[in-house]
């Protein structure tokens, strides 16, 4: 009995909360970038390709097809498992630049000796915290980047991925300088700055990653102070301005979490996630065009894969965070090998928005203009270097595609 009238409860809250967002929801204003609107007045129709309870169904389905989207609820790990993540990573052997100089073999060793494996304790201690910053996670706990040429900037060995302000993590170890941790996120592991991480308790937790109010960033970055919010970070909101929402940030203060409110304009989030609609998915990626390419996402950029992960991230959607892992997982694949050219424009016909994929590459399919067909990524060519809408023929993309992956 105790137990039905619990979930009575619990319905009966959930229902007032959904009334709640659907009311903040009316304020949000659109923004269409000018370059989306020749695709989005071709649109036939436009309904919801799949609703948000769909979308998570969806994302259960991609859990089970890859091993790299980490379970966060784990409590423990052993020493030999941290040890063997921490050890995954190997310095390349070759040649490696740091502003302008040589790597010795010297900085190779304090690098190596930072890991501190020899302080992984037998029992270790798992905690969990949230991220305070958009910072890098890296293969190994240091400053010095690992660039291939001495005036090479963008393409550093060591950068992995970047972390988004208010993700969990898991930390795991410490590095002997105390400057950085080694932590799991939701799709990777690797090495964070001591600073832009804090501990979180389960209170913590709940409140700025389980808030039934909640905020999706719909620019593609939004700059609170000296914080840095990407496109599809999630924060609690807590009520509206004249002109926005009131948000609560999460804040480290003499290594504590704090919660910072902020005011964010209704244009720059969503209350809830944006209706995975086709024209949706046209505005998102339009937003990011001429946004600087970095790999791995360094330097307040992003890459190939992580821009797909934050436009598909915005109406919900969950994906391993590269693209070896994304283009066996995330959707009905259909293949594109051994294929002709005109056997492939035969097969893209009619299926934009979605994702194409070649090796080690992502770029969202827009369709066709003026009897072409076109695609957006974010291409790590030294010729763009940014998020461009580009012509698959032209871009001499068309003969390296293998896999068409339909998100509905």
């Amino acid at each position: 009995m105790k137990k039905g009238i619990m979930i009575l409860v619990s319905l009966f809250a959930s229902c007032c909360m959904e009334m709640k967002t659907d009311m903040l929801t009316n304020d949000y204003v659109e923004t269409i970038p000018e370059h989306a609107k020749v695709y989005i007045e071709k649109l036939e129709e436009n309904s919801i390709l799949l609703s948000t309870k769909e979308i998570q169904d969806y994302n259960e389905k991609i859990k089970e097809k890859t091993d790299k989207i980490y379970d966060l609820s784990k409590e423990s790990f052993t020493k030999e498992e941290i040890q063997s993540w921490i050890e995954s990573y190997k310095l390349p052997s070759s040649q490696k630049y740091h502003q302008g100089k040589r790597i010795t073999d010297t900085m190779r060793e304090e690098i190596l000796e930072n890991r501190n494996l020899d302080a992984i304790e037998e029992e270790p201690k798992v905690q969990k915290g949230i991220v305070v910053r958009r910072t890098n996670l890296k293969s190994f706990p240091t400053e010095i980047h690992f660039y291939s040429q001495p005036s090479d900037t963008n393409f550093d060995s060591l950068q992995e991925t970047e972390v988004r302000v208010n993700e969990l993590v898991l930390l795991l170890h410490e590095s002997k300088d105390q400057e950085w941790v080694f932590v799991m996120t939701k799709t990777y592991v690797g090495w964070l700055k001591q600073e832009d991480v804090v501990q979180a308790t389960e209170e913590d937790i709940a409140f700025f990653l389980d808030a039934p109010i909640f905020g999706v960033i719909t620019e593609p970055m939004v700059k609170v102070e000296d914080t840095l919010l990407d496109m599809s970070v999630k924060i609690p909101c807590i009520g509206k301005t004249k002109d926005g929402y009131r948000c609560i940030l999460p804040n480290k203060e003499n290594g504590k979490l704090e919660k910072k409110e902020w005011i964010l304009s209704n244009n720059q989030i969503h209350i809830g996630y944006l209706p995975y609609t086709k024209r949706n998915v046209y505005i998102q990626a339009f937003k990011y065009e001429g946004m600087p390419y970095r790999w791995g996402g360094m330097d307040d950029g992003v890459d190939c894969s992580s821009f797909v992960s934050n436009v598909y991230r915005t109406f919900g959607f969950e994906f391993p965070r590269n693209t070896a892992d994304q283009h066996t997982s995330v959707g009905e694949i259909l293949s594109l090998e051994n294929k002709t050219i005109e056997e492939k424009k035969q097969i893209l016909l009619h299926q934009e928005p979605n994702l194409l994929y070649q090796e080690g590459h992502v770029l969202i399919y827009l369709g066709q203009k003026d009897g072409k067909d076109y695609v957006i990524d974010a291409s790590g060519n030294s010729e763009v270097l940014k998020v461009a809408e580009e012509e698959l023929t032209r871009s001499n993309y068309l003969n390296k595609i293998n896999k068409l992956v339909r998100i509905r």
